[in-house]
Order: structure tokens, then C-alpha cells, then sequence
């Protein structure tokens, strides 16, 4: 498969989750994927905080290796809040650019809530905005914080099987 095939399916996995007063409902992660469902987080759920903060805290990182990526670093990726209604729908945006003191990326999955967006629009947006980032290098996927935090809430021997099928590293 190639890896621009491996990154859609991880990006519709792990694209877009509505902040909420509510909680996890509707089955597992994989169920909400294999449905193409959102996947529901509460507004004040520590670990996507805390994952918000990990991908902050290492994006100066990313945007130098985004910059002039090694060969071996490919589909690239941010996500970003869109506002829909009282609460964000996140995007994964890929692939992205500079823009003078802005990036411009293209949505890459269909919005279920902010209907000022559609698959495959090209948005700008700041350094400020991005909340997470991702990268595939050697067969692996680099970032994602988002998607550890989502995968906490699972079945641990479910989590352990989405991280392996996506090669997902969540370790600190």
C-alpha cells in the first residue's frame, strides 16, 4: 500500500473529534472509524490536554523538519481547531505550506459540524492554531498526540491493536 493510501485511512481514523460536555459514547474508537463517526471528547479531558501540550511543546520541532523534511519523513501533517457552533471540529491539514507568517493547508476529511469547511478546502491559519502534527518515517507514525489521548479511553487490548495497525507510538 502506498504510504499517501496508509496516511488517508489514518487521517479519516484519527481526523476529526468534536470537544463536548458529553462523554465517550456509540463504541469503541474503531467502531466510530469503521462508521466514520466522530469521536467525542469532554471539554476538560486531561489527557487531550495534555496531549494538546505535548504537540505545542514539540512542534518547534515539526515545522524545522517540515521545513526541509528528510527523505525518509513523508505525509506531513497539522491539525487545527474550525469552530462549529459552541465547540471546534479538529482537521488534519495536509499537505501545508508556509505563507509568509501564515500556513495554508488542505482539509483532509469531511466535516460533520463546522459547515464553513468542506473536504479538501485549502485554509490558512497560524503557528498558534496547531494543535497536533504527524509524520510517517520508516513505516512508523512520529506525533499524533491526539490520537493517544483518544486511544486512553479504549480497551487497552484494543488500544494496543490500533496503535500496531497504525504503528503508532505513544510512549512518552
Amino acid at each position: 500500500m502506498r504510504i499517501a493510501a496508509y496516511i488517508a485511512v489514518v487521517v479519516i481514523l484519527f481526523a476529526s473529534y468534536a470537544l463536548f460536555n458529553g462523554r465517550f459514547g456509540g463504541g469503541t474508537l474503531m467502531d466510530k472509524v469503521e462508521r466514520d463517526e466522530i469521536a467525542q471528547v469532554e471539554k476538560d479531558d486531561p489527557d487531550m490536554a495534555a496531549a494538546f501540550r505535548k504537540a505545542r511543546e514539540t512542534l518547534p520541532e515539526f515545522l524545522t523538519l517540515a521545513r526541509a523534511p528528510r527523505s525518509s519523513a513523508t505525509d506531513l501533517a497539522v491539525k487545527i481547531a474550525i469552530p462549529a457552533g459552541n465547540s471546534n471540529e479538529y482537521f488534519w491539514l495536509a499537505p501545508f505550506e508556509p505563507r509568509g507568517e501564515k500556513f495554508a493547508g488542505r482539509i483532509n476529511n469531511t466535516p460533520r459540524m463546522a459547515k464553513q469547511v468542506k473536504f479538501g478546502q485549502v485554509v490558512e491559519f497560524t503557528e498558534g492554531e496547531i494543535v497536533d502534527w504527524l509524520y510517517m518515517e520508516d513505516g512508523k507514525m512520529r506525533g499524533n498526540f491526539t490520537a493517544c489521548a483518544l486511544l486512553k479511553h479504549e480497551p487497552p487490548d484494543q488500544a494496543e491493536a490500533m496503535k500496531k495497525q497504525f504503528e503508532l507510538s505513544c510512549d512518552p
